[in-house]
């Protein structure tokens, strides 16, 4: 028994039988069961002694005689509202909250109102001694099991006359089963206390060894997570760090690999000069000047082709081509050049048993030349450059699978090397390697181009060994492939003399290019007639008979109208050939979207500067070919 549920045995020591009183109508009804056993036989068994001993009334009103004995039971819902009570006087059912009778009797304080209100609300127990000219004990204890609060009141001298009655009636005997009860709960007690000091000494040994495994362990996860983030910053740091030397190295070798051309270009242009009279002597420099050019060039398209391949801007075109005239084109490049160092250039053909296929023949040539020259360059004088093509059997149908491998004797690499030769901006440094001249981008290139078209490369090479490079390919096979009459007409027409008698209309706005332009057309026959603005080529264009031009050549970035409004605004003219006459863009910009802005604006076709008359030459043929298809022209 706690120390409330005594005092509630002492406060019902004149409780009347329950059943004996009945909750007014309306008022929700009890029972004597909800009431904890423990507490309805203490309060029966005192109630029996109390019958035996004296005759007790039912108190009609709360305070009445000071000399009678009173104990009121009241039983409380959740919002403290009297729910049951033995009392018969209905006058605690006109005021459903106890506290608030109690406080408007001047029975309570405000503050222990608000004390006892707060303790109720919260589920608590315990005995408050209350009143202070006539005081009184107020016990509270929660019961569970039907969420009801028992409330027990009864005045300090009725606690005091029962313990009187007690010692009168019970004497000695009372003293002593009094003492041994004390005593029987004060051993009870202790030994509860420490059952329950143990068990919880033992719980929070547990609950702290818990909480420390835990704390370990997120320590520990913490500190994984702490590593990681510092593994993952230092390789980031280091990357970018690689990056940025990379670039810097990148840079530095662009400088040099541009100034050495350029260096040549001008120093020649002075012997040209200071040779004018020598014929020979100016067609050796100027082929020399071709080289170095041709060289900057590689430069320039080395770092557009990288650019297109990060920006994800590279354009694929396929279509039917033959795989043994590409290797004859590949033969008749780099033969000669081979020939230059005096190298053997071998090449084999094993098992193509499908000679035509459909895909990007520009890039698979852009694949097999960056593949190429670096083994010509690589690879010493007398050396032996091998490419190989093979195709392998396969259980598709529609896909063939090809083999293309490049291999020389040359220096090789190390293997530190192999493993960052296909990363931009990456040389291999030695007194033999900063002699040859390139940019770092071609292989970085090369990969990116075979894996876009759904292929592999792999390379083996050590030092002094020389390389080996595989491509593998599945191409779209084509089978009974017959010459269209397109390609009849392009293998019995040449485009040595396309040109001849052509009137273009050009728009240039640069002096020199416009010249220039202008001699390189004359040389082939055309007549050409220069406009600095699109908007000086769309008056030509409107003023002339239809007929007079033949075509118009168009750069985009001029003055006063650029070419694509220059385009546009022709498309839309009332000139009778407004709709028919070929325009090629003629431009420095590269891009594929510059390309597709081009044809979007009504062009049939798209160049990049510096021009190629070989292959303005091709792209007229193209366009005559195939009408007003408009096209791509890659160099």
């Amino acid at each position: 028994m706690s120390v409330i549920q005594f005092f509630i045995f002492v406060f019902c020591s004149h409780i009347p039988p329950f059943a004996a009183t009945i909750p007014p109508a309306g008022s929700p009804r009890i029972s004597i069961s909800a009431v904890p056993s423990d507490i309805r036989n203490s309060a029966v068994n005192t109630f029996r002694w109390n019958q035996q001993t004296s005759e007790t009334s039912v108190i009609e009103r709360v305070w009445g005689d000071p000399h009678q004995d009173k104990t009121h039971l009241f039983m409380l819902d959740n919002d403290g509202n009297i729910t049951y009570t033995n009392q018969k006087d209905d006058i605690f059912f006109r005021n459903y909250s106890l506290l608030k009778h109690l406080k408007s009797n001047h029975a309570i304080t405000e503050k222990e109102f608000d004390s006892l209100n707060k303790k109720i609300a919260e589920g608590k127990k315990g005995v408050e001694l209350l009143g202070k000219d006539e005081p009184y004990y107020l016990g509270y204890c929660p019961i569970e099991s039907n969420n009801t609060m028992l409330i027990c009141i009864v005045k300090k001298t009725t606690v005091d006359n029962v313990l009187k009655e007690y010692q009168k009636t019970i004497g000695l005997t009372t003293m002593l089963m009094t003492g041994f009860i004390i005593l029987l709960f004060a051993g009870l007690f202790y030994s509860i206390s420490r059952f329950s000091i143990a068990n919880q000494k033992v719980k929070f040994e547990k609950r702290n060894n818990e909480l420390q495994a835990m704390a370990i362990s997120e320590m520990e996860e913490a500190n994984k997570n702490l590593k990681k983030a510092k593994n993952i910053a230092i390789e980031a740091l280091q990357t970018a760090e690689n990056a940025n030397k990379a670039k810097t190295d990148f840079l530095s070798n662009m400088s040099h690999d541009i100034r050495t051309p350029m260096n040549a270009i001008i120093g020649i242009i002075s012997l040209i000069r200071h040779n004018a009279g020598d014929k020979e002597k100016v067609i050796e420099y100027a082929d020399k000047i071709a080289i170095s050019s041709q060289h900057l060039l590689g430069i320039i398209n080395d770092v557009l082709d990288m650019s297109k391949i990060e920006a994800g801007k590279t354009v694929f075109k396929y279509s039917d081509f033959s795989i043994l005239d590409s290797i004859e084109e590949l033969n008749t490049i780099f033969h000669s050049q081979a020939n230059e160092k005096n190298q053997s250039f071998i090449i084999t053909k094993e098992n193509l048993k499908h000679e035509w296929v459909n895909g990007d023949k520009v890039h698979l040539m852009q694949i097999f030349s960056n593949l190429l020259s670096n083994a010509i360059k690589y690879t010493q004088e007398g050396g032996i450059i091998q490419f190989i093509a093979e195709e392998s059997e396969t259980n598709s149908s529609t896909y063939g699978k090809y083999h293309f491998i490049v291999s020389d004797n040359g220096m090789g690499m190390s293997a530190d090397f192999k493993e960052t030769i296909f990363d931009a901006f990456t040389r291999a440094e030695s007194s033999v390697t900063n002699k040859i001249q390139g940019t770092g981008l071609g292989m970085a290139i090369t990969k990116n181009l075979v894996e876009s078209m759904g292929g592999t490369i792999k390379v083996e090479s050590e030092p002094n060994h020389g390389s080996s490079f595989e491509v593998i390919l599945n191409l779209k096979i084509v089978e009974n492939r017959v010459v269209s009459s397109t390609e009849q007409i392009e293998m019995h027409e040449t485009d040595s003399d396309i040109l001849d008698g052509m009137r273009i209309l050009c728009a240039e706005d640069n002096e020199l290019n416009a010249e220039i332009l202008m001699e390189l057309l004359k040389l082939e026959g055309a007549e050409c007639t220069i406009c600095e603005n699109g908007k000086r080529i769309l008056e030509a264009f409107e003023q002339s008979v239809p007929g007079e031009y033949d075509m118009i050549l168009m750069d985009v970035q001029m003055p006063v109208m650029n070419g694509y409004e220059a385009t546009k605004a022709i498309r839309r003219s009332s000139h009778e050939q407004a709709k028919t006459i070929p325009i090629i863009a003629m431009t420095a910009n590269a891009f594929s979207e510059d390309m597709q802005h081009s044809l979007s604006a009504g062009m049939n076709a798209h160049i990049s500067k510096p021009v190629d008359m070989k292959l303005l030459k091709k792209t007229i043929r193209n366009i005559k070919l195939g009408g007003d298809e408009a096209q791509f022209i890659d160099q």
